[in-house]
């Protein structure tokens, strides 16, 4: 089931980047600002919540002893889903990202529309198309099949990895 939700936001993504390469053709290389400063501003909050999640899980280590975590959006709810439910905590850091890159993207993008002096019309269909995409790659990363392998060596040692990878990889 997984797998098959994998491949409809895979699809989902191909259709939103057909979307931002029509709305640039159409109204010109200018039309990729919001796309490209939505995506940038969703990475980087999805990344600063993946740094903090597992910061905080290496310095508390007793976190996979606690039963659940009070708090949606503390710090430490954050932790524990990501050592105790890799793929909800995917979920949870991509809706979590979305807000704030629609945010912040929004914001960023309406400033540099506004020095370039881009008409509202390229603009709203630049920041919709963005929006999409934005979308696509939060969904895509959310149901990536990544989330549910990081359980698989989340409990085992560096020298265990290590030793199943040249097994795996045949090196030696």
């Amino acid at each position: 089931m997984k797998r098959k939700l994998s491949r409809i936001w895979f699809t989902l993504f191909l259709i939103a980047s057909i979307t931002v390469l029509i709305v640039c053709f159409i109204h010109g290389s200018v039309a990729i600002v919001c796309p490209l400063v939505l995506t940038f501003c969703f990475l980087s909050a999805f990344l600063v919540e993946l740094v903090d999640a597992s910061f905080q899980a290496s310095v508390n280590p007793g976190l996979k002893n606690v039963t659940e975590s009070s708090f949606w959006f503390s710090r430490i709810y954050n932790a524990w889903l990501y050592v105790n439910d890799r793929e909800g905590w995917a979920l949870y850091a991509s809706f979590i990202s979305y807000i704030i890159g629609a945010i912040f993207g929004s914001l960023f993008g309406w400033i540099i529309t506004r020095l370039w002096n881009i008409s509202s019309s390229v603009s709203t269909a630049s920041w919709f198309s963005g929006m999409f995409f934005m979308l696509a790659i939060a969904l895509l990363i959310a149901t990536s099949d990544h989330w549910s392998k990081a359980n698989e060596y989340g409990e085992r040692s560096y020298e265990e990895v290590q030793s199943f990878l040249r097994v795996r990889l045949k090196l030696f």
